[in-house]
């Protein structure tokens, strides 16, 4: 059976919301120096968001005992080589 879910890739993203939900920005730039174009927002109430964080941490740790640490964002020293909004 074909998926026919509508596929995305992005490399940066934005977060943000109301007192009621929360949206999430996907965009993608190519190089440091561009615009970010964005992709797709997608949004969810603040809930959702809470019973997401979870079950994203788990898949990563899991990912990472496969193929070993990811670097975290903090320590990573250019921000804008990462692909990461101000």
């Amino acid at each position: 059976m074909t998926d026919p879910s509508p596929r995305f890739h992005a490399n940066t993203f934005r977060l943000h919301g109301s007192g009621f939900d929360v949206a999430l920005d996907f965009g993608y730039r190519a190089r440091a120096e561009d615009e970010v174009e964005q992709v797709v927002r997608v949004t969810t109430s603040w809930e959702h968001l809470r019973l997401m964080l979870p079950i994203m941490h788990k898949a990563l740790e899991e990912f990472e005992q496969k193929v070993g640490p990811i670097p975290r964002v903090d320590e990573a020293t250019d921000r804008q080589q990462l692909g990461l909004q101000s």
